[in-house]
Parts: C-alpha cells; structure tokens; sequence
C-alpha cells in the first residue's frame, strides 16, 4: 500500500476520479452536434516525486533501484488520465466506458538499466 503522505500528489488524479463519478450522475445524453475538431489541449505537467515514485514500484513488487532517474511507463495515468478526460469534456459518452475500455504500452526503447 502506498503511504498517505503521498496523497497531496493525487490532487489532479482524484479530482479527474471524482469528475469521472459527477458526470456519471448528471451526464445529459444528448444526440447534439460535435464541432470537429476539438479545442488543443495541453499542459505542463510537474514531476511526481521521487519518495511516489519509489513506493509504487516496491508496491508493486518491483525493485526500485532500477528504475532510479525513470518513470515506470505503467504511471502514465497519473499525468494522462486528467488530460484524457479533459478531452472528452462536453462528449455524450459515458465517461466510464471510455475509462475503462483499456489502453495498450508500446515500449520502443528501454529506459536504461539498474545503476
């Protein structure tokens, strides 16, 4: 389990989960018109710390010493899940679905090696 001390880091994740939930509740479905394409979104997004970083790779049974100085590519939600749903703002999709229809890791270069 990863410790609570990191929660002030999930800000932007919990907020993407619990807007996730909130449009689950009031999403009208509506057949309106979609303007393609959509507005350009893009962020700066900061770093997660080192301490996140390394708790969730011995969370997950890794060794962390090898992933010193990379991000293990399975946290790509933490930046890209509140992005993603950014994206689908104003659809007349469930959130849901789209969320949890999956994602595919294509890998094409190895970050390094354990130092």
């Amino acid at each position: 389990m990863i410790p609570l001390r990191h929660a002030l880091e999930q800000g932007p994740m919990i907020r993407a989960l619990a807007g996730v939930a909130r449009a689950a509740l009031s999403r009208p479905r509506t057949g309106a018109a979609l303007a393609t394409p959509g507005p350009w979104i893009e962020e700066e997004l900061p770093p997660r710390s080192g301490a996140l970083i390394r708790d969730y790779v011995d969370s997950a049974g890794g060794d962390p010493a090898w992933y010193r100085g990379n991000v293990p590519v399975h946290l790509f939600p933490q930046w890209g899940f509140p992005l993603a749903l950014r994206t689908l703002a104003g659809l007349p999709y469930p959130y849901g679905r789209a969320v949890n229809a999956g994602c595919r890791i294509d890998v094409r270069r190895a970050s390094g090696k354990p130092h």
